[in-house]
């Protein structure tokens, strides 16, 4: 990844590989990007709350969660109560 690769594009690259699925470790992505691992927290959590207060337009939702174990995020549908 390209040095000046800026916020907007981190943001959309992650959000990106969280929707094809992908489990994402912080730390490789910092690698990736250049850029501090607390960088690319504060990017998940932008992430998560464009995801908490998006609208809703089924009965299912999507948040980031933590996956401890493999101290990483991934993507999924929760369903609306």
């Amino acid at each position: 990844m390209d040095c000046s690769v800026d916020k907007h594009l981190r943001i959309l690259h992650i959000n990106a590989l969280l929707n094809s699925g992908r489990i994402v470790n912080p730390q490789i992505l910092a690698v990736n990007f250049h850029v501090s691992k607390r960088t690319i927290l504060r990017d998940l959590d932008d992430i998560k709350e464009y995801y908490e207060n998006a609208i809703v337009w089924d009965m299912d939702y999507q948040v980031v969660n933590y996956d401890k174990k493999r101290q990483s995020y991934r993507l999924m549908k929760e369903a609306n109560i």
